[in-house]
């Protein structure tokens, strides 16, 4: 499933995800998908996809709602994977995985929630701006 869901972005976004690169583009590729597949995985078959160990996969994961805040991309690449993964786990036949707290459901409504919120507050910040262009 991972490795669909990474080839998906690729092609949705036009853009190879380069598994050694440091550039910010290629850790927020890795990042998003990392984040959205999480529920389906545990960080190690996750690091996998991208020849990583499961402490960067973990780094990830803690940076996810700072990524979300102050970069745009990042958020835009992890809604075009979340609707990749929920794509993909349905044409599979996949449900998550939920085998600690941490990774439960609580845990990953909690995570989606904050996510939502962060995005409709940019969705706001963004239709003020555009209500201001259009007095000036």
């Amino acid at each position: 499933m991972f490795r669909i869901v990474r080839m998906r972005l690729e092609q949705e976004t036009r853009k190879t995800i380069n598994d050694t690169s440091r550039m910010r583009e290629h850790v927020e590729a890795r990042a998003a998908i990392a984040n959205a597949v999480r529920p389906f995985g545990n960080l190690d078959w996750i690091g996998s996809v991208f020849g990583k160990d499961h402490s960067t996969i973990c780094h990830y994961l803690k940076e996810h709602d700072a990524m979300l805040q102050f970069y745009p991309t990042y958020a835009n690449l992890f809604t075009i994977a979340l609707r990749i993964v929920d794509e993909v786990s349905d044409e599979m036949g996949l449900l998550p995985i939920h085998t600690t707290t941490e990774s439960g459901v609580t845990h990953q409504i909690a995570v989606y929630t904050n996510t939502i919120i962060e995005l409709q507050r940019r969705v706001k910040k963004l239709q003020s701006l555009a209500i201001m262009e259009e007095k000036e």
